[in-house]
């Protein structure tokens, strides 16, 4: 009894001190000296049964960040569009939800932290520090001291559910865990992450197809898991295979040339896949082709008219405006052809 009331007096007495909080040290309301022994206590007895996990969360710059290599997002492909209503909930509120990073030490390019969760949330940040001037919103993270498994691991478990990461960026994480955490077993990959062994052998498929079918997609996002599960048999068998990549090769020429363009002119995947799967078929079961023209004038492309055996496809470039009289022409004549 005399040492809880011993230790309750200590308590209390810590709780007296008035200690002014370092900068940079944790965004939540600064804990007691109590609290502190506390949790260290807590702490200690985590790590006697090797429990132990260290977490706080701090705001900082985001030029102190990088990231992680093996981080699921393609964050070359973000833009403020893709972005806007992040960036828009941002400006007005803040950043509530802590991105996931674990600290670098001795960094050769001087970062301070690495980004495991939370690119979207880096980007937007960044974005209207650099864009609005808005120096005084700073990146809030919650910073663990984990190994690359339980980095990979908890990327997956904050992203699975949620629909702004596609699923090519999955599929080609989960290609990289099999190989760097779980040696090719699949099955011991599918219980290690919680995931059914079909569903993961789905997305490492669409992780496998070749650069050339990817390539013939406006983007890579763009694929869905379903699209790879209707194309990877058909690459696997040899008599549709050549086909097929014959086909995404010509797709991917032409989406190549439509960049010069503008995404107006790209090919849609939804498209792409028609094109890929009537390849498949053969010349004796394909549908008959599409004639594709193009309506150029002194200033470049007006439209690309698409007559098949329905519909009549028109794309017009963004901003040609000023040549509506001329399309208009150019959609009679061809539903008249």
């Amino acid at each position: 009894m005399a040492t809880k009331r011993t230790l309750k007096s200590l308590g209390s007495a810590l709780d007296a001190l008035d200690v002014d909080q370092p900068a940079g040290q944790p965004v939540e309301a600064k804990p007691t000296p109590r609290a502190i022994l506390n949790d260290r206590n807590r702490s200690e007895r985590a790590l006697s049964k090797g429990r132990r996990r260290t977490a706080a969360q701090y705001r900082i710059e985001p030029e102190k960040c990088r990231m992680w290599s093996r981080h699921n997002r393609l964050y070359e492909l973000l833009s403020p569009q893709r972005c806007a209503e992040l960036i828009d909930d941002i400006r007005a509120k803040g950043q509530q939800t802590p991105a996931i990073a674990r600290p670098l030490r001795n960094d050769p390019d001087g970062f301070e932290y690495e980004i495991i969760a939370g690119a979207r949330r880096h980007f937007a940040v960044s974005h209207l520090r650099k864009e609005e001037g808005r120096k005084d919103l700073l990146y809030l993270v919650e910073v663990r001291d984990i190994d690359d498994e339980e980095a990979f691991l908890a990327a997956d478990a904050e992203n699975r559910g949620r629909e702004d990461i596609s699923d090519f960026e999955k599929a080609k994480d989960y290609e990289r865990a099999l190989s760097d955490f779980y040696g090719g077993n699949v099955k011991a990959m599918s219980e290690r992450i919680g995931l059914a062994r079909t569903t993961l052998r789905h997305y490492l498929n669409l992780a496998g197809l070749p650069d050339v079918v990817i390539e013939a997609f406006p983007e890579p996002t763009d694929i869905a898991l379903r699209n790879a599960t209707r194309l990877q048999p058909l690459i696997a068998k040899e008599e549709t295979r050549e086909r097929v990549l014959e086909e995404a090769t010509e797709i991917a020429r032409l989406q190549a040339g439509s960049e010069k363009l503008g995404s107006a002119t790209s090919i849609a995947s939804k498209a792409v896949m028609t094109r890929l799967l009537e390849a498949a078929q053969g010349p004796a079961q394909r549908k008959a082709p599409a004639k594709l023209r193009r309506v150029e004038d002194e200033t470049g492309l007006v439209c690309e008219i698409e007559r098949g055996r329905k519909f009549l496809t028109v794309r017009i470039p963004i901003g040609r405006a000023d040549a509506t009289s001329s399309i208009s022409k150019e959609i009679k004549k061809a539903l008249s052809g």
